[in-house]
């Protein structure tokens, strides 16, 4: 519906503040940031992104999102949750194999 569209819309939002992201930012940009955000706080914001899309049926979307997550925190505590994300937007996508090969 109209709340789950505007959801979308402030994470999309969130993931142009500074700090978010952080694969291809100037590390010194990062390093002078007031408040650096947490891991899992920029992980949540991903995530619940790609959720929303997914169940919009914006899959497109959904899907750069996911691979802009998989970059940003492969290798991190938090690659299991975009690994989740990753295998809901497979399964969505009527891929159940390549949803059970993720996870």
């Amino acid at each position: 519906g109209n709340e789950m569209a505007e959801a979308a819309d402030i994470l999309q939002e969130a993931l142009s503040l500074p700090g978010v992201r952080t694969i291809g930012v100037d590390k010194a940009v990062l390093n002078n940031l007031a408040i650096p955000l947490p891991l899992p706080d920029r992980a949540s914001i991903f995530e619940m992104l790609v959720t929303r899309l997914t169940a919009m049926d914006r899959l497109t979307e959904a899907t750069k999102v996911v691979q802009d997550a998989i970059a940003e925190f492969a290798g991190t505590s938090e690659e299991v949750r975009i690994s989740i994300a990753n295998a809901e937007l497979s399964i969505k996508k009527g891929d159940v194999e390549q949803a059970l090969a993720i996870l």
